[in-house]
């Protein structure tokens, strides 16, 4: 079930890495804002919706594994390629370090998106404070300013 989840993660990322390489290419050379975040919103969309095409990942096949291979053994399935028991481990024991770097990363994201929410609020608040003193200046002369 895990393995499901972790091909369906991985293949929106790769096609999601596409589409914001397209996006990135567009806002350097051609200069239009409005298809820059176009293409950005397909990145967007697309690690939101479950993927349409599948990338083929390493995974444990176990009974699947044919004559000749060991059930620990790997097998990447577009290569065919044989690898050793090597490999399990190094992906066992990378997974939990690629699960915290991506909430590492993920955090770092809403902690400066947070930051950027709160400058700009405070920013807002400054600038309708002076526009409302200038309001009540103007809608409330004092005693020596006649309309007349």
């Amino acid at each position: 079930m895990m393995d499901f989840f972790f091909k369906m993660a991985l293949s929106n990322a790769c096609i999601a890495l596409v589409l914001a390489m397209a996006a990135v290419a567009v806002e350097a050379t051609i200069r239009r804002p409005q298809l820059a975040y176009l293409l950005w919103l397909l990145v967007v969309v697309k690690l939101i919706t479950p993927p349409l095409v599948t990338i083929p990942v390493v995974t444990e096949l176990g009974a699947q594994a044919g004559p000749g291979l060991a059930p620990s053994e790997l097998v990447v399935a577009a290569a065919g390629v044989e690898t050793t028991s090597s490999v399990t481990t190094f992906l066992r024991i990378a997974r939990p370090w690629v699960a915290s770097i991506w909430l590492m990363g993920s955090g770092s994201i809403l902690m400066g998106s947070l930051v950027r929410i709160a400058r700009f609020d405070r920013l807002l608040r400054r600038e309708s404070q002076m526009i409302w003193s200038s309001l009540t200046c103007i809608l409330h002369p004092g005693p020596m300013q006649t309309p007349y």
